[in-house]
């Protein structure tokens, strides 16, 4: 077994190719085409702007094969009612390969996610989950703010997120009530 970390320019082809198919495997998408696939791809790629230098895959790959794969990179956030600001670290695209879950594998590609706050000072990592009590062992919880994102043309009054649960991890003692700006699309 292999964890390795690795900023998103320095992704091989194969390693590109290889997380495109977990995700599909988890996230199916119906007549994915060759082209539609690569459409797929370049939406996930797709990190708002300033984020993209601070993108970073981790993996956990066993016997040459991926078996779990997350993404993490920064993004700033506003508290609206303080008008305050914050980076914080986004977790996104965490799954592992169904045929080895229950091994710990997604657990160390999100704990290495979770290393990168103390590494690069985020007081927190926000994310999105169908799955809370898979983060809650972790010592994430749950939030129940309000989420907008102002940078949306179409309504930007309305959650980015499309998850049931929205959560954070770090210093959740912390954590402020209130709407928050997304300030981006929900990852």
């Amino acid at each position: 077994m292999k964890l390795a970390r690795l900023e998103a320019t320095d992704l091989s082809d194969r390693r590109k190719a290889a997380v495109l198919e977990l995700w599909q495997s988890v996230w199916p998408q119906k007549g994915a085409t060759e082209r539609s696939f690569e459409q797929r791809f370049a939406d996930r790629w797709s990190p708002t702007p300033g984020e993209r230098e601070s993108e970073a895959f981790h993996l956990v790959e066993l016997h040459g094969e991926l078996a779990a794969v997350s993404r993490s990179f920064a993004r700033e956030i506003a508290f609206l009612d303080g008008e305050r600001r914050e980076k914080v670290l986004a977790l996104a695209s965490v799954c592992s390969d169904p045929a080895l879950r229950g091994k710990g594998y997604g657990r160390l590609v999100v704990e290495d996610a979770f290393a990168r706050m103390r590494e690069d000072g985020f007081r927190w990592c926000l994310f999105q989950t169908g799955v809370p009590d898979f983060y809650r062992k972790l010592g994430a919880k749950l939030v129940q703010n309000r989420f907008v994102n102002s940078f949306s043309s179409q309504d930007p009054e309305a959650s980015p997120w499309w998850d049931a649960y929205v959560m954070v991890y770090g210093e959740v003692e912390l954590w402020l009530e209130g709407r928050v700006d997304l300030r981006g699309p929900g990852y």
